[in-house]
């Protein structure tokens, strides 16, 4: 995180806590803070958009999706299953664990937040 740097630069002390807004939640920033044992308070930028009541559809949103870790599977808030589907490679980050609904088409709520024919989650290992 730059502020943290610039701070560190200008006091000659690192700090122990930091606070940030929502346009400062990354992983590369946590990740930052966590290698250097300063403790940071940011809101996640998703949950920032449920708590605003600014999502779209917050009832799908992807903190209302159950993951089994035992059958490697997914759960959305209508109890249809998502099986693991792949991996999703992006240069120089973790790669992805995608899961899609078996149900697509047949889905109740199709229309509702998506465009594609199947509901797709993915989760970031980190």
């Amino acid at each position: 995180m730059e502020v943290v740097g610039q701070s560190e630069d200008n006091t000659g002390e690192k700090p122990v806590e930091v606070l940030g807004d929502s346009g400062d939640s990354s992983y590369e920033n946590l990740q930052y803070l966590e290698e250097r044992a300063i403790e940071g308070y940011i809101p996640d930028q998703r949950m920032e958009s449920l708590r605003k009541g600014t999502s779209q559809h917050p009832e799908f949103h992807e903190s209302r999706f159950r993951y089994d870790q035992v059958e490697n599977h997914s759960i959305c808030p209508m109890g249809r299953f998502l099986p693991y589907q792949g991996l999703s490679k992006r240069p120089g980050k973790p790669e992805i664990r995608i899961y899609r609904c078996a149900d697509g088409p047949e889905c109740g709520r199709k229309s509702e937040g998506r465009r594609a024919a199947y509901r797709t989650i993915s989760l970031d290992p980190r």
